[in-house]
């Protein structure tokens, strides 16, 4: 066969045994409970003796226990068994993370502090997948959870503003960081930290920061390297 398609859903529930609760679904720090029923990838790989990879990445700090399921995985097309895919999760803390995975390896900043730097465009007026390149940076590499930026990468002076504004913001290619395919939006305010668009109605549901998807604000949970981001 000239190429392997595979497919997976991925899913998130919490429950705290302090108060008994029941397993449920739950945000992420981005308002975001992973566009429930889940958060599908899929995978089409044409090349022979390569590998593809997909991830998302889910964001919590609840207390409590977690559940994460793979559910609905499967290899839908492949020459021989070993092609089939393989799936992990892994868990590392958001703004000092030891392990930052991209297409199977780790890309850790080295810096102390870690840091990534991010192209952010100029103000908006509300949610866009505007460029720019203004250079910024954030203590993690996945955009959608960036709740604050800083002007130097020593993390030390936030980046605040006049007013409440929109900025449209990937981590930056041209300073060679990880996980340059997601572009967010998100709204921040005066001081700096990113606030509730507070729309009415709301489309993402209060979803702070929203990725671009071919050129277009999408309510969908980004997938780091998927198909179509």
């Amino acid at each position: 066969m000239s190429f392997v398609n595979s497919g997976i859903i991925w899913k998130v529930w919490h429950r705290d045994p302090s108060v008994t609760s029941s397993w449920a679904m739950i945000e992420d720090v981005n308002n975001d409970n992973m566009g429930a029923p889940g958060v599908t990838s899929f995978i089409s790989n044409s090349s022979f003796g390569t590998t593809k990879h997909a991830q998302t990445v889910f964001a919590f700090d609840e207390p409590g226990e977690y559940a994460i399921a793979a559910t609905d995985a499967n290899t839908g097309q492949a020459a021989v068994a070993a092609d089939a895919m393989c799936a992990w999760v892994n868990t590392n803390d958001l703004y000092y993370s030891t392990c930052v995975v991209e297409n199977g390896s780790d890309v850790t900043d080295g810096g102390s502090p870690k840091n990534y730097r991010y192209d952010v465009s100029g103000a908006q007026t509300a949610y866009n997948c505007a460029t720019g390149n203004t250079q910024r940076y954030a203590p993690m590499p996945y955009a959608q959870y960036v709740d604050l930026l800083y002007t130097t990468s020593s993390l030390n002076s936030p980046w605040t503003h006049s007013q409440a504004e929109y900025y449209s913001f990937k981590t930056s290619a041209a300073g060679s960081e990880p996980l340059t395919s997601i572009r967010v939006s998100a709204k921040f305010g005066t001081n700096g930290i990113k606030i509730s668009p507070a729309l009415i109605p709301d489309a993402c549901n209060d979803q702070y920061a929203r990725a671009c998807a071919s050129g277009n604000i999408t309510c969908a949970h980004p997938v780091y390297g998927g198909e179509g981001w």
